[in-house]
């Protein structure tokens, strides 16, 4: 039969998103996530486009493996332009996860989510899944 119309847009959203990995970590990234974080420059955002792992992942890696060097914070309440509201409206209605979403946008995958559950809070926005 005939796809819906939405089917190639979600399939997009998910080639986007297939570039992160979500296998194991082996020792060299455990190694390439360490130096990276005593160098004490790059945010999560930065490591995650640098070692291609979701935020959240480098987030529990950090944990898991008990590493005391943390990444530096982004700008905390930082104020958001109507473009960038804008496209995270769109490409979260188009399915684009966080993690693809923030290459758009000078924002963290963190901060995307908080805006979009705000969005959702508000009534501006329609939770999917």
């Amino acid at each position: 039969g005939k796809e819906p119309k939405w089917v190639k847009t979600q399939r997009k959203a998910d080639i986007a998103f297939s570039k992160y990995k979500v296998v194991p970590w082996t020792k060299e990234e455990d190694g390439q996530l360490r130096g990276l974080l005593k160098l004490y420059k790059y945010t999560y955002r930065e490591l995650s486009i640098q070692i291609l792992r979701t935020e959240g992942a480098i987030k529990r890696r950090i944990r898991d493996l008990g590493i005391k060097e943390w990444p530096l914070r982004e700008a905390v309440n930082s104020i958001w332009s109507r473009e960038e509201i804008d496209i995270v409206l769109d490409m979260y209605n188009k399915g684009y996860k966080n993690d693809v979403i923030k290459e758009y946008i000078n924002k963290s995958a963190q901060s995307i989510g908080g805006k979009i559950e705000r969005l959702i809070r508000d009534g501006i926005l329609i939770k999917h899944k």
